[in-house]
């Protein structure tokens, strides 16, 4: 034993209790630091769902807007096609529109005599 033991018995305690604060610091950090990323997840979930559902309403209205746009297109399609009847409607029932209505569909005149003209095949 050297000349301080034999003066100071104490040192040794004190150096023990000192060492001991070091770990339970250093515990207690360990614990401050898990806690602290344990609450930065949950403030990050919690963000999460907020932000979802201020986001959702925003999401919905594009969607929503997109169909629209879609149905207007098919609307003005319809409506071309609406007018295009209207019009083949009002052909027909004229004479000369049944006419070439029924020549169109391969009916002919009593009396006249059906041709049909092929084009030659071309030889190789």
């Amino acid at each position: 034993m050297g000349y301080y033991s034999a003066i100071n018995p104490m040192k040794h305690e004190l150096i023990a209790k000192r060492s001991q604060p070091k770990t339970a610091k250093r515990e207690r950090k360990w614990r401050m630091n898990l806690l602290g990323a344990v609450l930065l997840c949950a403030v990050l979930l919690v963000s999460a769902g907020v932000l979802r559902k201020a986001v959702r309403p925003v999401c919905l209205n594009y969607c929503e807007s997109h169909a629209v746009k879609q149905l207007r297109r098919e609307y003005q399609g319809e409506k071309r096609e609406n007018r295009r009847l209207k019009s083949d409607i009002a052909l027909y029932r004229s004479r000369s529109g049944a006419v070439a209505g029924a020549r169109e569909l391969g009916y002919v005149r009593p009396g006249e005599v059906p041709v049909s003209v092929e084009e030659p095949k071309p030889q190789r």
